[in-house]
Order: C-alpha cells, then sequence, then structure tokens
C-alpha cells in the first residue's frame, strides 16, 4: 500500500463492526470478500479521532488496516488507497484462510 497520511494511525476501532450499536459506519466499496468503510463514532464513545475508514476482508470480519482523521476532507486520500488496496487483493486472488472460490467461507 502507498504510504499513509500523516493522520493515520492503526490503532483498532472500538464498536466499528456491525450490530454493535457505536457509532454509524458504510460501506464505500465491496470487492467480493474485501470492503472499505467509513466509520463515524460520536463523542461518547469515540476512540482516538471521530472519523475511521478501514479495510476489512472476509466481510467484515477481520480488520486489515485503519486510519482515523479529525476531518472528512482529510480522509479523503485513504479511501482511494484502501478502495485501490481491496481491489488489487481481489484482482490478485488473494482470498483469506478459510476462503471458497466464491470468497466466502
Amino acid at each position: 500500500m502507498a504510504s499513509r497520511p500523516s493522520a493515520c494511525c492503526s490503532t483498532p476501532t472500538r464498536g466499528s463492526r456491525r450490530g454493535r450499536g457505536r457509532g454509524h459506519s458504510a460501506v464505500l466499496a465491496r470487492f467480493r470478500s474485501y470492503e472499505v468503510r467509513l466509520t463515524e463514532f460520536p463523542l461518547d464513545c469515540m476512540p482516538l479521532l471521530p472519523l475511521w475508514v478501514e479495510l476489512y476482508r472476509e466481510g467484515g470480519r477481520v480488520r486489515v488496516d485503519g486510519c482515523g482523521f479529525s476531518e472528512i476532507e482529510d480522509a479523503v486520500d485513504a479511501v482511494r488507497e484502501f478502495v485501490a488496496h481491496a481491489k488489487r487483493l481481489h484482482e490478485e486472488g488473494y482470498a483469506p484462510p478459510g476462503a471458497t472460490a466464491l470468497g466466502r467461507p
């Protein structure tokens, strides 16, 4: 992956997984078993920064990487990089452990 913007850090976010009820999350791009998400956390359960762009595999079960930001404008380059990385992993045929030909366990 290309060098990450200086605002990035790889601290795992709390509550960014679906169904935990902390923050709002949207899938920005999906390539079979890889997806890029944008998550906004409310102040009362914010990790280090309120906005996170994250790359997941296996349908969102395994976090590959993530970056935190204080402003949405600062996240644009990270979104582009993560989408390109997810697409590249998909096109190269990288299959996570336990995945089938369809990219699902």
